[in-house]
């Protein structure tokens, strides 16, 4: 009879347990959706980022350039993520874009874009942007 109470002890023991992970699961993951949630909202609340991005084939060195315009009466340091479509490495650059004209990055500049990179600006206080090159 002592092994038998024992042995019903461990069962609910381990239902417990399981159970006590279950809803530890359910609190992440119910936490999680909530700072996703946070970060939608404040990214609505964002200005659009007032930055053209166009690209063309480079006329001396290997690629494409991209043709950023800037939109504001403002220069901006504007942060690019460019991830590499045939490697998937990942690359990290600073564009000061002037107001008013285009400025060209490329080859020349660091990195010659090929077709189905993609790329990422972002700059504090706006909405992040996304580009693959065609």
């Amino acid at each position: 009879m002592f092994s038998k109470a024992r042995g019903i002890n461990i069962a609910v023991g381990v239902i417990l347990i399981g159970g006590a992970f279950s809803a530890l699961s359910i609190i992440k993951s119910r936490a999680q959706l909530q700072a996703q949630n946070a970060e939608l909202l404040r990214e609505a609340t964002l200005k659009p980022l007032p930055i053209g991005v166009g690209f063309r084939q480079a006329l001396l060195g290997h690629g494409e350039v991209a043709v950023l315009r800037n939109l504001s009466a403002t220069g901006l340091a504007v942060k690019a993520r460019i991830v590499d479509a045939a490697t998937h490495q990942e690359h990290n650059f600073t564009i000061d874009v002037g107001p008013g004209r285009p400025t060209e990055f490329g080859y020349a500049q660091g990195y010659a874009f090929e077709s189905g990179d993609a790329v990422t600006l972002s700059l504090d206080g706006y909405k992040t942007v996304h580009w693959e090159v065609p």
